[in-house]
């Protein structure tokens, strides 16, 4: 195996695109192979990827290329990963650059592109439905949490141009959509084209410049505004269908009766040709124009000898190979034209052309060139004893704008896939049929379990870092499960349940088969275990999974299952002849399905295997990769087919209220909560929330489980009384008609995710009141309502600590003293958390701090608590939110 070099910008600006290549050290200082010519085109593909670096190791980042020199342009996002690097990969040959992507000097919108509803980019020349959604999307660089105004025009400049003078009256949305710039420096809106219904007459009331009128379509385009920095950026333009016009009859034209003469043309001088504006250019002299391929298509054409080295000059009469390194254009005919450009009166010269069909990603042509091509391109002067060469492709998808989208009432509406919901950016959408058909449906050995046990599986595989397209990762986990639990996925499976003893070793228990030893790690007991649903031992088993000792090592379906049984191997998951175990372990005989090897089993007449026992052998992790396989491989055939149909219990449901207990939460303080007289099947330990806005508008933030557990006295002491838990991590935030709220970071290494369903509702209004989207939640209690992580005061999920509000809006740790802590804001909010019942009982906690030239100010509604020394404590990085009065929660029963 070679190593090969990457050759690239180890420090790319984001936003900007950077070209990578590679040399192998075996081979010469270019690079090339010196092998036969027929040789060179059968060398391997070079294939590219990008990888990430997360808590939980390395991964993908879906964004594969192949080809000699591919491009790379790193986001927003690239920054906030702990490392970065580009692997590439040809045939055994293997090499890796880590790249650091640096942050922009200058603020700016990249990119402003058009979707349809599924958010796929929509393709050129497509006809959309003026009942359609079109979603624009700005790509941002250093613009986080910067407003974005969007806004949609019908364009009538002439050309592919938006000129804002002609277009000034033809705004269709006369107040712009907002959005606020995310993370990864994206900000995207929706257009629902029926909700314009004036659209097509102002579309109508204007045309271009020398047009009678607005003809078969519209065109249409998308500007984004960053209004503080005076940033805009337009999309392409879409061509929507005028369903107005009426096209003119074809007129038929009679030949005339009588003789007439044969009108004499004159002779015209034909138009010297000349390279088209947008097509990608090599330079193969050094004076020669450059121009790369915007679309990625054509990554690079040169002149090389038959032994595949580049040329970088040529003698008249010599001929020469071209070679086109190309992308995802096999098939494709494309036509290569070489021009020869004369530096000073900047004339071209067409010498040479010809059309190819590529039959790859390396491609090879050949050029004779002759001193007829060399005399057609003398202008006299420079030209006449050295010219300077270019080579144009010009293939028929060349764009480097977008497309131009015709959009009209006759044409169908673009569908959504039944295979899951619709993702329309700014514009929820009311879920109609079942959700657990829509989602969660492919996963294999579904049939087994319920819609909400695939969907936890689904978010403990993304939590974990895994895989997550096609759903991947959660694939694995649904497959080591089937194994474990002899296909069951009961979480009583296992030896320990027929007769529970804590004090045996070996007796195992759930959907991961947890040990006494696996159980003690992960803070609990097997009889514990063994008392849970399916759906809630899951938490135990990713609690497993994100075990220290497994970091960065979960890589695969291998790993993951090698770290439930035999721990110590995980780290050797990718070794294929890696020996797990031996002949000398029980395990050897008691697990015959790794055994795979030929004198390990035996046939016999009927077709059935056997497997030998006592023999000497090994077990390869090989052998459990292909035996993991095949549980997979008939896990899908055990897919979901009969589907319990229920809402997404996340963000945005329409359901009647009466079927659910609901808070619902009104701007200024009043909570009531509304119990029905029937509780439908399947909500009997969920609640909704519901946000009433000062303008009456009704905001559903979500629908959330509820767990039952005891309630826990001072000193951690379990008491008697049940009571009730909600995770905060299912409320993945709300922003929707002027009200938006949000946990923008989750800071908490002792797991206080959970909180009391009361004073959910107090600061869910208290973060609607005030639009606060940006919040840090340090925790409350963890999910036996115990307090943890050094506090003692955490219990029962009624208190916890949030960090103060900042300027950056970031959720960033913000104290008392620092310049961007924000104090009116924090303040403001307070007040609200105050009407919504907290700090009634108790005041809040926070500490003394210099303001407004008064070194004893406090912050609204809190007092200065403060203990130095051993057990002590401080509030200068956080606010204590305690003191909740259940008193103000009205409850209304249904009559």
């Amino acid at each position: 195996m070679n190593k090969l070099t990457i050759l690239g910008n180890t420090h790319p600006i984001i936003g900007q695109k950077e070209m990578y290549s590679i040399v192998s050290l075996t081979h010469t200082g270019l690079g090339l192979s010196h092998k036969p010519f027929g040789e060179l085109i059968r060398t391997p593909k070079r294939e590219w990827d990008v990888m990430i670096q997360t808590k939980t190791g390395w991964r993908k980042a879906n964004n594969n290329k192949e080809g000699d020199r591919v491009p790379y342009t790193f986001g927003q996002k690239s920054l906030k990963y702990k490392g970065i690097k580009i692997v590439v990969r040809q045939g055994e040959d293997y090499g890796e650059l880590i790249v650091h992507p640096q942050r922009a000097k200058e603020q700016r919108i990249s990119k402003v592109e058009l979707l349809d509803v599924n958010c796929q980019k929509i393709p050129k020349g497509k006809k959309i439905s003026y009942k359609d959604t079109i979603i624009a999307r700005a790509y941002c660089i250093e613009m986080f949490n910067m407003p974005i105004s969007f806004t949609l025009w019908e364009d009538d400049a002439n050309g592919e141009g938006h000129n804002p003078m002609i277009n000034g009256l033809n705004r269709i949305n006369l107040i712009p959509v907002f959005d606020t710039v995310n993370e990864d420096g994206i900000a995207q809106v929706s257009f629902r084209l029926p909700e314009y219904t004036l659209a097509v007459q102002i579309a109508n009331a204007r045309t271009g410049l020398g047009d009678k009128d607005e003809g078969a379509t519209h065109e249409y385009y998308v500007t984004a505004d960053a209004v503080e920095s005076h940033i805009q950026k337009a999309s392409a333009n879409v061509n929507v269908i005028n369903p107005t016009y009426t096209p003119l009859p074809t007129r038929k034209r009679e030949m005339p009766k009588v003789q007439i003469s044969p009108v004499i043309k004159p002779e015209i001088t034909p138009v010297k040709p000349k390279p088209e504006l947008d097509s990608p250019k090599f330079a193969i002299t050094p004076g020669g124009k450059n121009r790369e391929d915007l679309e990625g298509k054509i990554l690079g054409v040169e002149f090389v000898d038959e032994g595949g080295n580049k040329l970088h000059s040529s003698r008249v009469g010599t001929l020469v190979f071209l070679k086109i390194l190309a992308k995802d254009m096999k098939n494709k005919k494309v036509k290569i034209k070489i021009w020869e450009e004369d530096n000073l009166t900047w004339t071209h010269d067409l010498i040479f052309e010809k059309d190819l069909v590529l039959v790859g990603d390396t491609n090879f042509t050949w050029a004779h060139l002759t001193k007829k091509m060399f005399d057609k391109a003398k202008d006299g002067d420079t030209d006449s004893s050295r010219q300077d060469y270019f080579i144009e492709v010009i293939y028929r998808e060349t764009s480097v704008k977008s497309a131009v989208i015709p959009v009209t009432l006759d044409a169908p509406q673009t569908p959504v896939p039944k295979t899951k919901t619709a993702a329309v950016a700014k514009q929820p959408q009311q879920v109609t049929t079942c959700i657990c058909k829509e989602q969660y449906k492919d996963l294999v050995w579904g049939g087994k379990v319920s819609c909400e046990f695939r969907k936890k599986v689904v978010e403990v595989a993304r939590n974990l870092g895994l895989p997550q397209q096609n759903y991947e990762g959660a694939n694995w986990l649904m497959t080591i499960m089937a194994l474990e639990t002899a296909y069951t996925f009961s979480p009583k499976a296992g030896t320990f349940g027929k007769k529970p003893d804590e004090s045996s070793k070996y007796k195992y228990i759930g959907l991961i088969q947890f040990g006494k030893a696996a159980a003690y790690e992960i803070g609990v007991t097997r009889t514990h275990l063994m008392s849970l649903s399916a759906e809630e031992q899951l938490d135990y088993v990713e609690k497993h999974f994100k075990k220290k000792q497994f970091k960065n090592l979960l890589n695969n379906r291998t790993a993951l299952y090698l770290s439930v049984n035999y721990p110590n191997s995980t780290i050797h998951a990718s070794e294929k002849e890696y020996v797990v175990y031996d002949s000398s372990k029980n395990a050897y005989d008691d697990n015959p399905m790794f055994k795979r090897e030929f004198h390990e089993f035996w046939i016999d007449k009927k077709g059935k295997k056997n497997y030998y026992k006592g023999r000497e052998g090994k077990a390869y992790v090989w052998e459990f990769e292909e035996a993991l396989k095949e549980v997979e491989d008939l896990g899908k055939l055990n897919k979901a087919q009969n589907f319990i149909c229920r809402v997404n219990k996340g963000q945005n449901e329409k359901n009647n209220t009466k079927d659910i207990i609901t808070y619902n939460i009104f701007s200024g303080g009043k909570i009531e909560k509304l119990v029905p007289k029937i509780i439908k099947g399947g909500y009997e330990k969920k609640y909704k929330y519901v946000f009433h806005d000062k303008n009456g508008n009704v905001h559903e933030l979500g629908i959330f489980n509820f767990k039952l557990t005891k309630e826990i006295n001072p000193g951690n002491v379990e008491g008697l009384k049940n009571i009730e838990l909600i995770d905060i991590r299912e409320f993945k935030g709300y922003n929707s008609n002027g009200v938006k709220l949000k946990f923008l970071t989750l800071n908490t290494d002792s797991e206080r995710y959970y909180i009391n369903p009361d004073c959910y509702a107090g600061l869910l209004g208290a973060m609607a009141d005030k639009n606060i989207n940006y919040l840090g939640f340090n925790g409350f209690s963890n999910y036996q309502a115990k307090s943890t992580g050094g506090s003692s005061s955490h219990r029962n999920g009624e208190k916890g600590d949030l960090r103060y509000l900042s300027k950056n809006r970031k959720g960033e740790p913000t104290i008392l003293q620092d310049t961007h802590f924000d104090i009116p804001s924090q303040n403001q909010f307070n007040e609200s958390l105050y009407s919504f019942g907290w700090g009634r009982l108790d005041k809040m906690y926070s500490e003394h701090f210099s303001y407004n030239g008064k070194k004893d100010y406090l912050l609204n509604h809190t007092k200065h608590m403060i203990k130095l020394g051993k057990g002590g404590y401080r509030h200068y990085h956080h606010l204590h939110l305690t003191g909740f009065d259940h008193s103000i929660i009205k409850i209304v029963y249904e009559k």
